[in-house]
């Protein structure tokens, strides 16, 4: 883990999870100097863990509370060779009171005391080794890089200081406009937790790109409680996910955070905010921790969901007109308008998932899906909106809900990787609530077939060989299909329409006819309106006399040449018939 900080189990927190000292509350200001450096440390710092194995830290706003006027005086009354009005304007000059400006020496104050060297403070305070100086390093200030006098202390005591200093100069986590740069030796305010057992997964709620730690950052020490005002109830614990980013080049990241800061200015509730980020041992960025992806809750906390439920499918189709509003958001990176055209910037996600669409609870209702991951997005100029290399793509190579055109010989994809992505999210969304999670579990089980990738997969799509052309060919698996008219068969309205998009606008083999994000915005749009107008629309079934399934459309294609050698020999055959059907 970055910096210093620290991993807590959860056997050592307090109910609901927070360590003692972590809730925010402030000590008792002291009224008595105290004499006893070590003891004022003891007494006032807050601590990673009981008992103590490392020192106490102290947050800005924490020494702000203990150096009050009154305590402050009563410190420095202790100072030899000071008359009655120079220790009152050295108080003043601590808070940043005096006529020297707004330069302060809380933090200065408190290094000192810690080592036992408060009368030195007349001196820094004579040199101008304010607050606003630190980090020092023991030759020179690192902010002005001015070299250390050796008159303010001895080496010895240099050393001390810079060490100690530390302590008090903690972080402080708000929306920055780019990551904070510290070094190795900074405290970082927060500690780990470790998971239970029962909850290592959620370790991986926010997607593989980069390792994962669930944390508690110090009250004291961040203004990011807004984050959270949208997805949780106020007295609930706040926790973040710490997440390290696999680059560490530091200008990749910088665009990276630059992309993120970007999606979030829309202030989407359903694509994930930023909160923080960070450079030190690594590169680090800090988001709202979220218990559940949206594959977990199908499997915790909702494995057989009441289709009946009219709250529960107002509540599925508000949350997929607000992820198809998020994806159209993400296509459309906001910028200025005055922006021309052809210099703005277009992105992509290109990694949509159920593991990458986090569950938060909310404070009504079933809780909130919100678009995670957005920072593997990719952003183009408008000459380049439509196609990209498939290299931009390599993390696609695997999954489930790959599009078709990851596999085409001119090896270019655009925007719409996303729409068929979610359109496979969308469909299962449906399966669930039509069926149950084991039917979900059941589907992917007859999904896996062998590929042109010479393995098997679990793709919505594949390849098939029509022999008596003698040419390649890709189709959706007849088991998409099959499940799809399944569910046809016995089935709300609402149900119907969703099918509609899905199958005849999202998942369709020419990337060129999917729709876009915008038209299925307004689709979905269409499609939540009526589900609040009828309540008969969203929950009513109907029974219906539905046609043998239909045999899955052909596309002819050419594959990537690097697939050629792989598994040419395990794809389907079919022969086609007069009327254009096929069998296999």
């Amino acid at each position: 883990m970055s910096g210093t900080s620290t991993i807590h189990d959860t056997a050592e927190l307090d109910s609901p999870g927070i360590h003692k000292g972590w809730t925010g509350e402030y000590p008792a200001v002291p009224t008595q100097p105290e004499p006893n450096s070590c003891k004022w440390i003891r007494r006032y710092g807050v601590y990673f863990r009981s008992p103590p194995s490392l020192p106490p830290i102290f947050p800005l706003k924490l020494l702000k509370h203990l150096l009050t006027k009154e305590s402050l005086s009563l410190e420095v009354n202790s100072l030899e060779g000071l008359d009655d009005g120079e220790k009152g304007r050295l108080v003043e000059q601590v808070l940043g009171l005096g006529d020297g400006g707004t330069e302060t020496y809380i933090q200065v104050f408190a290094t000192l005391k810690s080592m036992d060297h408060l009368k030195r403070l007349p001196y820094f305070i004579r040199e101008g080794v304010s607050d606003q100086e630190l980090p020092l390093d023991d030759d020179y200030y690192t902010k002005s890089k001015k070299p250390f006098p050796e008159y303010l202390l001895d080496k010895g005591a240099r050393h001390a200081f810079c060490s100690q200093q530390y302590w008090m100069f903690i972080p402080f986590f708000d929306y920055q406009s780019g990551p904070q740069d510290l070094n190795w030796t900074h405290v970082l305010p927060y500690y780990e937790i470790a998971p239970t057992r029962a909850s290592m997964e959620s370790y991986r709620v926010f997607g593989s790109y980069g390792s994962m730690s669930k944390i508690l950052i110090h009250p004291h020490c961040h203004a990011l409680r807004d984050a959270f005002d949208a997805l949780q109830e106020p007295d609930e614990p706040i926790f973040f996910a710490l997440k390290r980013s696999f680059t560490n080049n530091q200008d990749d990241f910088r665009k990276e955070v630059e992309m993120l800061q970007r999606f979030k200015s829309t202030k989407h509730p359903h694509i994930v905010t930023l909160v923080a980020a960070f450079m030190n041992v690594g590169n680090f960025i800090i988001f709202p921790w979220a218990t559940h992806n949206l594959h977990m809750y199908w499997r915790d906390l909702r494995p057989k969901p009441d289709a009946g439920n009219v709250e529960l499918v107002r509540w599925i189709c508000h949350q997929a007109f607000m992820l198809a509003e998020a994806v159209s958001r993400i296509h459309e990176v906001p910028e200025n308008n005055e922006i021309p055209e052809d210099e703005r910037s277009y992105g992509r996600h290109g990694d949509l998932k159920p593991w990458n669409i986090l569950w938060y609870k909310s404070r009504q209702g079933f809780g909130k899906l919100v678009i995670a991951d957005i920072g593997l997005a990719n952003t183009n100029r408008f000459n380049n909106i439509t196609y990209i290399p498939r290299e931009h793509f390599e993390q696609l190579a695997k999954m489930k809900y790959r599009p078709p055109e990851f596999d085409y010989a001119n090896d270019l994809m655009g925007r719409t990787v996303d729409i068929w992505a979610l359109g496979c999210t969308f469909f299962e969304i449906l399966l669930w609530l039509n069926k149950d999670y084991r039917e979900l579990v059941y589907m992917e089980t007859e999904l896996s077939a062998p590929s042109i990738h010479g393995s098997k997969n679990c793709a919505y799509y594949e390849w098939v060989y029509v022999q008596e052309a003698d040419f390649y060919a890709v189709r959706l698996k007849e088991t998409v299909m099959e499940y799809i008219y399944t569910l046809r068969k016995d089935c709300s309205q609402f149900t119907q329409d969703f099918l509609d998009i899905i199958e005849y606008q999202m998942l369709i083999i020419d990337h060129n006819e999917r729709i876009s994000a915008g038209k299925l915005l307004q689709k979905m749009k269409a499609l939540h309106s009526k589900c609040i107008d009828d309540q008969a629309y969203c929950v009513h079934k109907e029974q219906r006399q539905s046609p043998d399934t239909p045999k899955p459309k052909l596309q002819k294609r050419e594959f990537g040449k690097d697939l050629e050698p792989l598994g040419k020999d395990k794809i389907p055959r079919i022969t086609l018939g007069d009327d254009g059907s096929y069998v296999i």
